[in-house]
C-alpha cells in the first residue's frame, strides 16, 4: 500500500482515524491500481471503510494527497495525480458529516492545472486553509513557475488568495519556483499551532 497521509479525529472520544491511501507505478507495472482512495476507520484499524470522494471528469477515483482535521471539526482532503489513470490532481473537498460525504471546495488553476496538492489547516481559526499546490505544466518545452500558495479565510466560499512564493537563488528556482522542478513529490506546508499567521512551506532546498 502506498500511505500518502494519515489523520485522527476525536468524535465524542472515539478516535476516528483517516488514511489517504495511494497508487503508483513501479518496475513496469501498476500498485494498488484498484485499492487506492479515502478510508476511514474506528476502531483503532483492525477494520477500514472506504469513502466516497467526487469522482474525476473521466469519471475515476479520485486519489487523496492530504487530509486535515480543522478547528470546528470539518474534515479537508486535498488530491494528487493517480498513477493509474493520470488525473485527479488539484481538487480539496470538504466534509461536514465525519466522512459520509464530500463535497468539492476548490480546484487549483494556473498553468496547466493542480498536480499534487498539499494542505494545512488552521488551529484557531474555522475555515481558514493553505494551499500549495504544484502546478502542471501548460507547454512542457517552455517550462514556466509550477508552484502555487493559496490562502482562504471563509472555507473557499469567495476566491483564495494567491500568496507570494518564497525567493530562492536556486537556478531551477527562477524558471520553476522554489520547488525547482520537483513539486510533484517534494512540498511540504505547515502553520505555527499558535498563531497561524505563521506559515512554512518546503520545496527543494
Amino acid at each position: 500500500q502506498y500511505i500518502n497521509d494519515l489523520a485522527i479525529k476525536n468524535n465524542g472520544g472515539v478516535s476516528e482515524i483517516y488514511a489517504a491511501v495511494g497508487d503508483s507505478y513501479n518496475n513496469g507495472g501498476y500498485a494498488n491500481a484498484s485499492n487506492y482512495g479515502l478510508y476511514k476507520s474506528i476502531n483503532g484499524g483492525t477494520t477500514w471503510t472506504k469513502l466516497t470522494l467526487p469522482v474525476t471528469p473521466s469519471g475515476n477515483q479520485t486519489c487523496p494527497m492530504d487530509i486535515e482535521i480543522a478547528f470546528g471539526g470539518k474534515i479537508w482532503v486535498s488530491s494528487t495525480q493517480s498513477a493509474t489513470f493520470g488525473d485527479g490532481g488539484g481538487k480539496i473537498f470538504v466534509s461536514t458529516d465525519n466522512g459520509a460525504t464530500f463535497t468539492t471546495k476548490h480546484t487549483i488553476v494556473g498553468n496547466g492545472g493542480g498536480g499534487r496538492t498539499e494542505i494545512e489547516a488552521s488551529n484557531t481559526t474555522a475555515d481558514k486553509i493553505y494551499v500549495l499546490a504544484q502546478l502542471k505544466q501548460a507547454d512542457a518545452a517552455n517550462p514556466t513557475i509550477e508552484v502555487q500558495i493559496l490562502r482562504t479565510t471563509d472555507g473557499f466560499t469567495t476566491a483564495p488568495t494567491v500568496l507570494t512564493l518564497p525567493a530562492d537563488n536556486d537556478t531551477r528556482s527562477a524558471t520553476y519556483g522554489f520547488t525547482g522542478a520537483q513539486s510533484f513529490y517534494n512540498l511540504f506546508i505547515e502553520s505555527d499551532p499558535s498563531n497561524d499567521a505563521n506559515l512554512f512551506v518546503g520545496g527543494l532546498n
